[in-house]
């Protein structure tokens, strides 16, 4: 099973993009060796995997409908590797976990830090992504868990941990920065940095729902880009207020009217229980 698994891992080390030669070191076997997996289960089930010319090696139709089911057998293997080593000594695991910027900024290094202070020999994976990428880590298995918003698949449970709210930032000469609060409708037109990677975020909802049109200049998933942004006097943004806490040079924030919150929780895969390391960090969260 465990060299079935290895040729497994080969294929999708392959299919998300790696060279053999880059499977080979990861791996730690030959790139014959490699070469050799990847024909074994191209004879073992029928069809070719992957082609190959000048420009290096590409997934077949077939390649990339079956890398989907490979992740998550590797994946599982792992959750099933580290919840026998938790098991065996739950101070020894390792942790997987799916965070976003702010989180990962604020909440993540007290958590780990007084966690630290129970189980100093666990190990982590932080792995930063948007609200789609979380849910899509989670549900394949390669975060144990993760901090995101309420997830819209059916598949993922979800535990609400904190209300964010967004507010309006500005540079401090900003009109508005004259203002106690910010309403909505000041934003129409205004030159805007938008926080939004893929799907519609909070904020585009928000403006969207409040008829409100500014002028968007910039479109980033980085909150740390919207504040230099600002700070630069290239225009106005809205940010939670998780990672308001140490404002660039000039920048000010304003509460915006109507208010705007976004959830934050603990999503994982329903009908799944967490690794044992997974389930004792869940006590430590409210130290966040």
């Amino acid at each position: 099973m465990e060299t079935n698994l290895l040729k497994y891992r080969a294929f999708t080390e392959i299919g998300e993009g790696k060279s053999f030669t880059e499977a080979s070191e990861i791996l730690g076997v030959s790139q014959s060796g490699i070469s050799r997996m990847i024909s074994d289960l191209e004879t073992d089930w029928g069809f070719r995997l992957f082609e190959r010319d000048r420009n290096g090696v590409q997934l077949t139709r077939e390649g990339s409908a079956l890398l989907p089911y490979a992740k998550a057998l590797c994946s599982d293997f792992k959750s099933l590797e580290s919840a026998v080593s938790g098991l065996k000594d739950p101070s020894r695991g390792h942790l997987r976990i799916g965070v976003f910027s702010s989180v990962a900024t604020y909440w993540i290094p007290k958590i780990v830090s007084r966690f630290k202070e129970d189980y100093p020999d666990v190990t982590y994976d932080l792995l930063m992504g948007d609200y789609a990428e979380l849910e899509e880590w989670v549900a394949e298995g390669s975060a144990d868990f993760a901090f995101s918003h309420k997830p819209s698949s059916p598949n993922l449970d979800w535990e609400l941990l904190d209300m964010d709210e967004y507010l309006a930032v500005m540079r401090d000469d900003d009109p508005m920065a004259m203002e106690d609060y910010c309403p909505a409708h000041c934003l129409e037109g205004v030159p805007f940095m938008l926080l939004e990677r893929g799907g519609r975020s909070e904020v585009g909802n928000y403006l969207e729902e409040n008829r409100v049109h500014p002028d968007i200049r910039f479109r980033t998933w980085d909150d740390y880009s919207v504040m230099s942004m600002v700070s630069s006097g290239l225009g106005t943004g809205v940010l939670p207020s998780l990672i308001l806490k140490n404002l660039p040079d000039r920048v000010v924030t304003r509460p915006l009217k109507p208010p705007l919150f976004r959830e934050i929780g603990i999503i994982s895969r329903k009908g799944r229980p967490l690794t044992p390391v997974a389930d004792r960090f869940m006590d430590y969260l409210k130290y966040r």
